[in-house]
């Protein structure tokens, strides 16, 4: 999915061969950018469970001359004390990480 939402391609028309159990469209109609790659990079993670540590929460955005973003959500890293054990815990009482950002907005859309 985060294969489509960057290129509007699915894993079947780049590559020959399904790699996700969704069932997509060939193309998406609409160019999107992921928000932490597009302003630096993608988190290390936004889930840290026992289980799996990784990258599974995205903010997509259509990069135009109308909206741009300004800052993002700072997120903890992987070493920070307050996520080394694991999520949910007493400061994120979720088992993943919030995301967010703010963006300008100018012109006509």
């Amino acid at each position: 999915v985060y294969q489509f939402m960057l290129s509007g391609h699915d894993a079947t028309s780049i590559s020959g061969q399904s790699t996700s159990p969704l069932d997509l469209p060939d193309q998406s109609p609409i160019a999107l950018k992921s928000l932490y790659a597009f302003v630096k990079e993608e988190p290390a993670f936004t889930n840290c469970t026992p289980g799996f540590t990784g990258t599974l929460d995205y903010i997509f955005f259509a990069d135009t001359d109308h909206l741009k973003p300004v800052s993002t959500l700072q997120l903890p890293d992987p070493e920070s004390s307050d996520v080394v054990e694991g999520l949910p815990n007493y400061k994120h009482p979720s088992d993943h990480l919030p995301i967010g950002a703010d963006f300008e907005i100018s012109g006509q859309a």
